[in-house]
């Protein structure tokens, strides 16, 4: 407890920083005594319940089109998720955002580990443990900004990214650096730069899946690519992540009777993280989308693993990779559509529906599995993007997905939610797909809100 006293107290002052004008304009106290050594670092990225793992961000998935909400459930929900819900202009009325802050209290903590990294010179017994530290602060500090660009950065596309407002991207440690926005360009570059620097310094494997793996850094790297309509580079990166690891769940070999049939760390799991909590989207709130439902086969363990039905008919989600809460991290299922959809896209039909199958013959009952086909790599590609939205449900992909499809007329969808005989609509590309900035952020530095 003595050794880490001093750790205690720069964990309480980053969070106290991560917050509002304190975080952007706070001057440094000179005489903070801060992590030093390599165990240090290594305590500072294993905060895995306080900082690293938890509390990324659920906007997007409150937005999706995965659920509805009843009008009594959406009343006593709190302003921030009623107006997230509906697709208010205004979402957060003047208050704090917690995954905002806790979204830079990461990224300070990972911009800490680096640059003490860069102070310490180890010695050749220890490099394998500082390139192992570097990669996973850098892995961290990616994920978190690609996890904000999701939802306060318009969609990726190449025309116009330089033109556009990305995130702010905090690269220091000091909290007297002033905080503007990068543009879009460059905030993918950074993600994709501290991936690409991360995935050779990171081990193919990990005793605990909180830390950070080669495979996970590639298959970051697949989900980043994917949502840049790269769709060669996301092949890649998919493909090295799976050829170093392709086992998937079999779920003909689950417990299906009862709660949540998932372990929280199972064999499928690359990356191990949460989505924050939100009590409209606590399995006793919310009602799954009733068609989305209806679209598994009888003959798919999907329909049994994931939903549990209600006295009144409606169905819940139980089959988080979390448990009881959202997961947010990522899984080989991901990836093998990931690069299923990429090889539909570059019309190799065989080659992306081997994938699929591969996937779906451990989500169907084994004696009644009959593998898909398609005549044409249209064909192929519309399978594929509905099993990858039956596949990956509440792991706050939907949003993303949404977004990138709507810029394609094909798979362009407007959402509908209706309360006590109001409607909401959301178009394709409406300027709503991107969330305001947190007030208390714009109001202490300055910066340019998103128009919605």
């Amino acid at each position: 407890m003595k050794r880490t006293y001093f750790l205690y107290v720069l964990l309480f002052t980053a969070g106290l920083f991560s917050c509002g004008k304190e975080w952007l304009d706070a001057q440094s106290d000179k005489a903070l005594v801060v992590p030093s050594s390599l165990r240090d670092f290594r305590e500072l990225l294993d905060n895995a319940s306080g900082v690293m793992n938890n509390n990324y961000a659920l906007l997007g998935e409150i937005g999706a089109d995965n659920y509805y909400l009843r009008a009594s459930t959406w009343q006593a929900a709190s302003l921030t998720n009623r107006n997230a819900y509906v697709w208010a202009k205004d979402v957060f009325g003047g208050r704090t955002e917690l995954s905002w802050n806790a979204a830079y209290k990461r990224v300070l903590y990972c911009n800490t580990v680096l640059q003490g990294l860069e102070d310490l010179k180890s010695t050749s017994a220890q490099q394998d443990e500082w390139k192992e530290l570097k990669g996973t602060a850098l892995f961290f500090r990616a994920h978190t900004f690609y996890d904000l660009a999701q939802l306060y950065a318009p969609v990726y596309s190449e025309p116009t990214a330089g033109s556009a407002l990305g995130i702010p991207l905090r690269l220091t440690s000091s909290i007297n650096q002033r905080s503007g926005r990068a543009s879009l360009k460059e905030t993918y570059e950074r993600i994709v730069s501290d991936l690409t620097q991360a995935a050779p310094l990171l081990s193919t494997a990990s005793a605990y899946k909180t830390r950070p793996t080669r495979q996970a850094a590639m298959g970051l790297l697949a989900r980043v690519h994917l949502s840049m309509q790269d769709y060669e580079k996301a092949y890649q990166a998919a493909d090295a992540a799976l050829q170093l690891n392709p086992a998937l769940l079999d779920y003909n070999l689950l417990d299906l009777i009862g709660a949540n049939p998932f372990l929280p760390m199972n064999e499928e799991i690359e990356f191990y993280a949460q989505l924050s909590y939100s009590s409209i989207l606590a399995s006793t709130n919310y009602r799954v989308d009733s068609m989305l439902v209806r679209s598994y086969a009888a003959n798919d363990l999907r329909r049994k693993a994931f939903f549990s039905r209600r006295p009144d008919g409606t169905h819940t989600f139980i089959g988080s990779y979390s448990g009881a809460l959202h997961f947010g991290g990522i899984a080989r299922d991901e990836l093998y559509l990931i690069r299923a959809e990429c090889l539909a896209r570059k019309g190799q039909v065989l080659e992306a529906m081997n994938d699929l199958n591969t996937l779906l013959k451990n989500r169907m009952e084994r004696v009644s599995f009959v593998p898909l086909s398609a005549g044409s790599a249209e064909e192929a590609l519309r399978v594929i993007l509905t099993e990858r939205r039956k596949e990956l449900l509440f792991r706050g992909l939907r949003w993303t997905d949404l977004r990138r499809l709507n810029l394609d007329g094909r798979f362009a969808v407007t959402l509908k939610r209706n309360l006590n005989g109001t409607s909401y609509e959301l178009v394709p590309q409406d300027k709503r797909y991107v969330y305001p900035i947190p007030d208390d952020v714009i109001n202490a530095s300055g910066m340019q809100q998103n128009e919605r």
